[in-house]
């Protein structure tokens, strides 16, 4: 019962205190950004370029079993350099609103080619998974030419635990390279 109050008492303070971020990219580009109000309007026109996520857990295997994220940050290696992107963090928990993150990708030049690109996700040390969660699953959703389609799914045991997560080691890195490539088409 502890943790189920602490986890909404920290939802509470991130849904209060909205959220903001900002990274750059190498070279002189600096870019700034902030997790969205839920919508399922499109949220681009083709070529605006962006990175967009609706995430929304479809399996959870306890009251308690969400995922308490303290930040974000996108990482895409692309053939000129790296863009990075942060974001403050998130609560993602079936019986919520899903989680929606908007990222201008636009700094990357339109000449490069997108060689990686890892959505990385920190953990709370804390709260952040259940340590027996082996089974719990997040759909992530994109726009693609305007439409909303399921991108991938981010698996517990196969996306965070065999990655190596733990306390000491909360960033888990998902691979969203095919998503951003279909974006810059």
């Amino acid at each position: 019962m502890k943790n189920l109050f602490c986890v909404s008492f920290l939802s509470a303070v991130f849904f209060l205190a909205g959220c903001s971020g900002s990274g750059s990219s190498s070279g002189s580009t600096t870019a700034t950004g902030d997790l969205q109000g839920a919508s399922n309007a499109a949220p681009t026109t083709p070529g605006t370029q962006q990175f967009r996520l609706e995430l929304k857990q479809t399996v959870m295997p306890c009251p308690g079993c969400g995922w308490l994220i303290d930040s974000a940050k996108l990482v895409v290696k692309h053939s000129q350099g790296t863009f990075q992107k942060s974001h403050k963090g998130f609560l993602i928990k079936i019986g919520r609103p899903n989680v929606p993150v908007k990222i201008d990708i636009s700094g990357i030049p339109s000449n490069a080619t997108i060689e990686s690109a890892d959505f990385y996700m920190k953990f709370n040390v804390h709260e952040g998974i259940a340590g027996a969660d082996y089974s719990s699953v997040v759909e992530a959703y994109g726009w693609i030419k305007n439409k909303k389609q399921l991108v991938r799914r981010l698996y517990a045991k196969k996306d965070i635990k065999a990655k190596g997560y733990s306390k000491a080691n909360p960033n888990v890195p998902f691979d969203f390279t095919t998503y951003v490539r279909q974006l810059r088409q």
